[in-house]
């Protein structure tokens, strides 16, 4: 989780997603130490997640985005 961007994924993948639920966990997670060579917490970070796919049409109508491809 990034709130600030993931440089080592540029161009090869596209992360989109929305906290329904429970963002204060997202918050803490963030907040976490890190090792500043590689970002990344200390510690593991787990979490549950639910994947819910959507349409591209859904997408654009909900976010009035148009990701490319």
């Amino acid at each position: 989780m990034s709130t600030s961007g993931t440089a080592h994924l540029n161009g090869e993948y596209t992360v989109f997603g929305e906290v329904i639920k429970g963002i204060e966990y997202a918050d803490s997670i963030v907040k976490q130490p890190r090792n500043m060579s590689t970002n990344k917490p200390n510690i593991d970070q787990k979490m549950n997640i639910k994947v819910v796919k959507k349409s591209l049409a859904t997408i654009k109508e909900m976010y009035q985005f148009a990701p490319v491809f």
